[in-house]
């Protein structure tokens, strides 16, 4: 049975199916005609059954033709002799025993095959099983007459327990959802402990919010320092200072992009949990605090490379003008004696 041949018929069949559903038609029945199938199958089969008689055949031990005969006279239908004369062929073997595989093939198998194959609403039935009996009329009821699906078929599908939740959702999505700072400690509170180390981290991060300001001194008292101990005058101290300002900002920013695309961005990309150890609720909330996650550790390594882009551009503008001010400018003021 080719491919294209069984697509057809699968199709037949699916739109007999379509129809009683639909109401377009008030039983099943569907006639394969499996005729110029047996054809096929007698030719492949006659071919096949041939060439594994021929093989058998070949791989007798040989006989004298007197030895061979006499086997033969005393040999059952059906059966194959236990040695081959010399010198005969295989078409001379199937002459002298009159063999035909061909009418074999048709008596042994094709002849069991019906010529067609009816498909019914019974046998639908059948192979739907016990269990969804009742499927095909329910689904011509609903096609024929419409489905009606109220609150209350969904209550009984979601179950008694799941009432209030369904509620609870529906009041969410039609007058939103806000979480507030008592929630949120409620969530936490399931020790005092617990709410004293968010108090603690909470006060931390405010605290280093408020003198973050104070970490640029370093840097910049660093700065001043290199500049007066380089120096001569205040131009080369100024040179000096602007001179490490931009070495110092090109080596923060390959530093903070090598770090964050090799190892901190392969690390987020691959979620810092794995939402596959969730379900439902968990898992939505776990993958939205891995986007929060990328979202913030992203924004602070760009933060830094931004500050460390404007250091250099500002300090590289200001040097070159110092060099053209203290280097160039003079050269094209001198006059020739």
């Amino acid at each position: 049975m080719p491919q294209s041949w069984v697509e057809a018929r699968l199709g037949e069949l699916i739109n007999a199916i379509a129809a009683y559903v639909k109401g377009e038609a008030n039983t099943i029945q569907i006639t394969v005609n499996l005729a110029d199938r047996k054809a096929a199958a007698l030719d492949v089969l006659t071919s096949l059954a041939d060439q594994k008689l021929e093989v058998r055949f070949y791989s007798l031990p040989v006989c004298s033709m007197a030895q061979f005969l006499q086997i033969v006279q005393t040999l059952p239908p059906g059966g194959v002799p236990s040695c081959r004369p010399s010198g005969v062929s295989y078409q001379d073997f199937k002459t002298t025993l009159g063999i035909n595989v061909a009418n074999s093939v048709q008596q042994a198998v094709i002849a069991h095959l019906p010529d067609q194959w009816v498909y019914t609403e019974a046998d639908l039935r059948q192979s739907l099983g016990e269990d969804n009996a009742d499927f095909l009329d329910k689904a011509h009821d609903w096609v024929s007459s419409g489905w009606t699906f109220s609150d209350t078929d969904l209550v009984d599908k979601l179950g008694s327990d799941q009432e209030q939740t369904l509620n609870d959702a529906r009041s969410w999505i039609k007058n939103g959802y806000t979480v507030t700072e008592a929630d949120l400690r409620d969530k936490i509170a399931e020790t005092d402990a617990d709410l004293n180390n968010l108090d603690t981290v909470r006060h931390r991060i405010n605290t280093a919010r408020t003198w973050l300001w104070a970490l640029w001194l370093i840097p910049f008292a660093f700065l001043i320092i290199i500049a007066l101990l380089c120096g001569r005058n205040w131009i080369s101290r100024l040179a000096w200072g602007l001179a490490v300002l931009f070495v110092t900002s090109l080596v923060i920013y390959i530093a903070v992009t090598v770090t964050y695309s090799h190892v901190a961005g392969p690390r987020l990309d691959s979620g810092i949990l794995d939402t596959s150890q969730y379900e439902g609720v968990k898992a939505i909330m776990v993958e939205k605090g891995n986007e929060i996650i990328q979202n913030v550790t992203g924004a602070f390594a760009w933060g830094i490379e931004r500050t460390a882009i404007y250091s250099m551009i500002g300090s590289g503008i200001v040097l070159l003008g110092l060099i053209v001010w203290r280097v160039v400018l003079p050269r094209t003021r001198a006059t020739p004696l």
